[in-house]
């Protein structure tokens, strides 16, 4: 016990590595969603931006804010061990060489540079491994090296879920491992009124996956608490019928429509078309589902609005379905609806259900 706190006298260093080490077998909980849209309104009393909280009155604890962002010394306990990552800073201390001991950050490549030995691969090693590495290497220039390896600073390494539509508070969530649906509407303060529960739908890169949030928040089906997946687009549509309304028209953007609406109702309610209008090519975009999917396609149906005003052809007058998307060009555009189609992509729908 002497010689070990002698040791610790002659080098500070080593001291405050080890009692670092120490206090990181201490495990730390799995946060909770973390929300990272608008910040709320300033409520009286409160800190202004920049200013740190005052103390809580005595006889009351103080309260705690979930950081967001990187930055925090990780913690590991017996059954998870945290793996060095580019951009990590680290402390590395050696006993009684000070010209090797000092703070080094984790290349892009995933390597750190020791001095007397160059370069060290890091990325992906827990911080026993790499101690070994180091050690290892330090041997051919100095006698039984005695290597301490902290972590001071690690990356910015949040993973999140998106939930846009119909909820309190849509935005941007911080997750952990195995976070359900539940949970992340739950953190987003729940649905709205007016939100269509069994219409729900992820996104998931080239996945759309149902979620029928009716049987899962009222019924109380935990089958359809389904895991979340980090990049994961939760939308929650609105019940109301919508259509968006595009191109050549006076007020384009997305309308309310009621059962029995047709496109020159729709047309009226936009205050009509300009006139550069293109009437006898206007396309009716409809998706054969309420959410798009892999397995279906968007279909386009060409009008020719002039038939219907010059002869009454009502079967020009389409009657309008929920997510609709009536586009109108221009005279001098000549649309191919294929590839209107692709670069429309699944953004349409988006916009028409969330906004």
């Amino acid at each position: 016990m002497e010689r070990i706190l002698g040791m610790l006298r002659r080098n500070a260093t080593v001291g405050l590595a080890v009692a670092v080490v120490l206090l990181g077998a201490v495990g730390q909980a799995a946060p909770a969603p973390v929300y990272q849209g608008p910040p709320p309104p300033q409520q009286p009393g409160a800190p202004a931006a920049g200013q740190q909280p005052s103390a809580p009155p005595p006889g009351q604890p103080a309260t705690q804010t979930p950081a967001i962002g990187g930055g925090a010394v990780p913690t590991t306990g017996p059954d998870q061990q945290y793996t060095v990552q580019p951009g990590d800073v680290l402390q590395i201390a050696v006993v009684g060489e000070s010209e090797v001991s000092g703070s080094v950050t984790v290349s892009q490549d995933g390597s750190i540079m020791v001095p007397m030995v160059g370069r060290i691969p890091a990325g992906g090693a827990t911080l026993p491994q790499l101690t070994d590495r180091v050690t290892q290497a330090l041997k051919t220039y100095i006698r039984d090296p005695q290597v301490a390896i902290t972590i001071t600073q690690t990356a910015t390494r949040q993973q999140f879920v998106y939930l846009l539509g119909q909820v309190v508070r849509p935005g941007a969530y911080q997750i952990g491992d195995g976070l359900t649906i539940a949970a992340v509407i739950a953190a987003a303060g729940g649905p709205t009124p007016s939100a269509a529960l069994p219409r729900a739908f992820v996104l998931r890169k080239t996945q759309t996956i149902p979620v029928d949030l009716q049987q899962l928040l009222i019924d109380g089906n935990t089958q359809a608490n389904m895991v979340i997946q980090p990049g994961d687009v939760i939308i929650v549509p609105e019940g109301r019928d919508r259509v968006v309304l595009m191109g050549a028209v006076v007020r384009p953007g997305p309308y309310i429509i009621s059962p029995g609406d047709r496109l020159v109702d729709l047309l009226s309610a936009a205050g009509g078309m300009t006139q550069t209008a293109k009437i006898n090519d206007v396309g009716v975009v409809r998706q054969a589902v309420p959410a798009p999917t892999s397995a279906t396609k968007p279909t386009v149906t060409e009008v020719d609005l002039t038939k219907f005003y010059k002869s009454g052809d009502m079967t020009q007058n389409l009657e309008l379905h929920s997510g609709d998307i009536v586009y109108v060009p221009d005279q001098g555009q000549h649309v191919v609806w294929n590839a209107f189609l692709n670069s429309l992509g699944s953004m349409g729908w988006l916009f028409l259900l969330v906004h």
